[in-house]
This record gives C-alpha cells, sequence and structure tokens, in this order.
C-alpha cells in the first residue's frame, strides 16, 4: 500500500503535526527517501520522536520501515514514469 493511501486509511488518527510531518515528506519524496531520521528532523523542524510516532499511527513499526516503503513507492513511480516516456518515443 503506498503512503498517501495509509494516510488516508489513516487520517482520523493523524494530528496537526503528523499532518505537517507527512505534507514534507510528500512534498520531497525523492529526498526524504534518501535522508536519516536526523536529517529529517533538521528538515522538517520536528523531533524525531514526533517523526517515529507519525510513522506507527501509520502501521509502520518505525522509520526504518517506513523509509523502505518511502524509497521502494519513489523508484516504482520513477520506473514507471521512464515506461511512460519510452512508450511515447515509439508513437
Amino acid at each position: 500500500m503506498n503512503i498517501e493511501a495509509l494516510v488516508n486509511k489513516y487520517y482520523k488518527q493523524l494530528n496537526e503535526n503528523d499532518m505537517a510531518v507527512l505534507n514534507y515528506i510528500m512534498q520531497h519524496k525523492a529526498e526524504c527517501s534518501g535522508m536519516n531520521i536526523m536529517e529529517l528532523s533538521k528538515r522538517c523542524s520536528f523531533s524525531t520522536t514526533s517523526i517515529i510516532r507519525t510513522t506507527k499511527k501509520l502501521g509502520f513499526t518505525g522509520y526504518s520501515e517506513f523509509k523502505y516503503a518511502l524509497k521502494n513507492q519513489t523508484q516504482t513511480n520513477q520506473s514507471a514514469d521512464k515506461t511512460v516516456d519510452w512508450i511515447g518515443m515509439l508513437e
């Protein structure tokens, strides 16, 4: 399941801080997929504890599992974009 779908699924459990963290991540997916939790904390101005709490609310065991899912989703989307570009060149 992608991150956006999880946000929609657990929307009622998320507070304003959770949404701010997730908003930053969604706007900077590629960069965040390569950041450790300390870097993300500095970039989005929230504590590492807040970030971990947010990822757990989405059903992940912690930031590492969330980051893996984000990286996988980002790579999948990039692969799909490349495929669409390739198909467009054939037409």
